[in-house]
């Protein structure tokens, strides 16, 4: 696996940049501000809002928490 990446911010930008790290075999965890939106895009696999007609792959990770 590739480097372990953070991009901050899972709007439609910081989702389409970390969906592209995954699939360049780098393992990105997004942050979002927004726990409920978090919460959705691990249920869905998808960004809903922002970004909805990507599926996240297996090597991203969603999260809220910055540490």
């Amino acid at each position: 696996m590739g480097q372990r990446v953070a991009v901050l911010g899972a709007g439609g930008w910081g989702t389409a940049l970390a969906v592209h790290l995954a699939r360049s075999g780098h393992e990105p965890f997004l942050w979002a501000r927004d726990s409920a939106l978090v919460a959705d895009m691990r249920a869905r696999r998808a960004n809903a809002v922002y970004l909805p007609d990507s599926v996240l792959p297996d090597a991203m990770r969603v999260t809220d928490q910055l540490a």
